[in-house]
């Protein structure tokens, strides 16, 4: 997220994009929205139960 977060924050493509679309199967509920937020983006997330894994 480091690396993300430095791309939208100083490359003018990234920072002036309208959407950015990521899927990472990893994430679940235990995953806080503050480990991949991103400054001026909004996150839709659809996490998989426990059960679906």
């Amino acid at each position: 997220m480091d690396e993300l977060a430095a791309l939208t924050k100083l490359e003018r493509v990234y920072r002036e994009s309208s959407l950015l679309c990521f899927t990472e199967t990893w994430l679940n509920q235990d995953t806080p929205d503050s480990v991949i937020s991103l400054t001026g983006f909004t996150f839709v997330r659809a996490d998989r139960s426990v059960a679906e894994s």
